[in-house]
C-alpha cells in the first residue's frame, strides 16, 4: 500500500479498533470473575493489530499513529464516564498501551525481516513482547501516581502474577497477526490504477468503520 493517506487511515481504523477492543473487553470482564486477567489479556489481543499493520505497511512507526487515536478514544471514553485523566482506569491504561507498542518495537528491532520467516519464530517473538510489556508495566506510578492493581492480600502485581496469560495470548495472535497482514498486503501490490481505486474505497470505508466505533462507544456509555 503505497498511498499515505490510505496509509494513515488503515492505522486510525487499527487504533479504533484497538479502543472498541479495550472498551469491550473491559465492560464484558467488569462482573466476571476473571475480571483480574483483563489487563494481561488486553496485552496479548492487541499485539495482533500491531502485527496485522506492521505487517502490511512493513514500518512499524506508523503504529504511533494506532497509539494516538486509541489515546484519544480512551479520553473521549474517559469524558462520558466523567473520569480525571489521572485516575487508575484512565491514566494506567494509557500507560500500558504505550508500553506495548514500545515493546512491539523492541521486538522489531531486534527481528526485523526474520519474523516474516516461520510462525515458530512469530509465536516466540510473541512470548517475548508480551514479558517486555508486563514487565515494564508495574513502573506506571512513577509516570501516573498510581499504582498498578495487585494480588489481594499482596503487594505483587497482577500484570507480573499472570503473565503467562499475556504471553500465551501474544504467542497466538502474533502470527495470526503477522498473516492476515501477509494476505491482505497482497491486494495492495498492484501498480496500475486499480490501487489507487481500491485505496478510495479501503479510505471510505476505514473512515466509517472509525466513525462507527466512535459512535459504538458513545452508546455504550449511555
Amino acid at each position: 500500500m503505497k498511498n499515505k493517506t490510505g496509509i494513515w487511515w488503515l492505522f486510525i481504523g487499527i487504533g479504533a479498533c484497538w479502543a472498541l477492543l479495550e472498551t469491550l473487553l473491559g465492560m464484558f470482564m467488569r462482573d466476571t470473575e476473571l475480571y483480574f486477567i483483563t489487563g494481561s489479556l488486553l496485552t496479548g489481543l492487541t499485539v495482533l493489530f500491531f502485527a496485522f499493520g506492521y505487517s502490511i505497511a512493513k514500518n512499524p512507526v506508523y503504529l504511533f499513529i494506532s497509539l494516538i487515536t486509541v489515546i484519544a478514544f480512551k479520553l473521549y471514553d474517559a469524558a462520558l464516564l466523567h473520569l480525571p485523566v489521572v485516575h487508575g482506569a484512565v491514566g494506567n491504561p494509557i500507560y500500558a498501551m504505550i508500553v506495548e507498542v514500545l515493546a512491539f518495537l523492541i521486538i522489531v528491532a531486534i527481528l526485523r525481516e526474520k519474523m516474516f520467516k516461520r510462525n515458530s519464530l512469530l509465536a516466540v517473538s510473541g512470548i517475548f513482547y508480551a514479558l517486555i510489556a508486563v514487565v515494564i508495566f508495574p513502573f506506571v506510578k512513577f509516570f501516573t501516581g498510581v499504582p498498578p492493581c495487585v494480588v489481594v492480600g499482596t503487594n505483587y502485581p497482577l500484570s507480573l502474577s499472570f503473565s503467562f496469560v499475556a504471553m500465551f495470548v501474544s504467542a497466538v495472535c502474533l502470527p495470526i497477526g503477522m498473516n492476515l497482514g501477509a494476505i491482505v498486503s497482497k491486494y495492495y501490490a498492484i501498480e496500475d490504477s486499480s490501487e489507487l481505486i481500491m485505496n478510495k474505497k479501503l479510505i471510505m470505508g476505514l473512515q466509517g468503520l472509525t466513525t462507527i466505533i466512535l459512535l459504538s462507544i458513545l452508546l455504550i456509555r449511555l
